[in-house]
């Protein structure tokens, strides 16, 4: 049913169309954008969050949305774009450099306001 309801919005999407206005055309479904990251929602048109205390029925959805189910929207997402999944590639690693460490420091000694990885990659 959610394939064939929400056909319009994934043809205008693969099509380069305005899918947040086939979204606005379909009904039956509750529809919105989500920051993957935040786990943030928001109108499919629109930049304001939606209050979750308002709308109760986006509420039951986002609640229902752990770590482990963005994380794997999340590689969909790379997947989609054709990119790898950052998270595989640190798995396959045989290193991993923290580019900004001092040697001689422990880990809580060394400050890392950004860490930065360098993953080099099994051949």
């Amino acid at each position: 049913m959610l394939l064939r309801q929400g056909a319009p919005i994934r043809d205008a999407w693969n099509s380069g169309a305005s899918y947040a206005q086939a979204a606005k055309d379909v009904s039956g479904l509750l529809v919105f954008a989500l920051d993957i990251d935040s786990a943030a929602v928001y109108p499919i048109d629109g930049h304001d969050r939606i209050d979750l205390q308002e709308r109760r029925d986006v509420a039951a959805v986002v609640e229902r949305l752990d770590g482990d189910i963005l994380d794997e929207l999340g590689r969909l997402w790379l997947k989609g774009k054709g990119l790898a999944d950052p998270e595989q590639a640190i798995q396959r690693a045989n290193r991993i450099v923290a580019a900004n460490a001092q040697r001689g420091l422990s880990t809580s000694e060394n400050q890392f306001p950004e860490l930065s990885l360098n993953v080099a990659s099994r051949p």
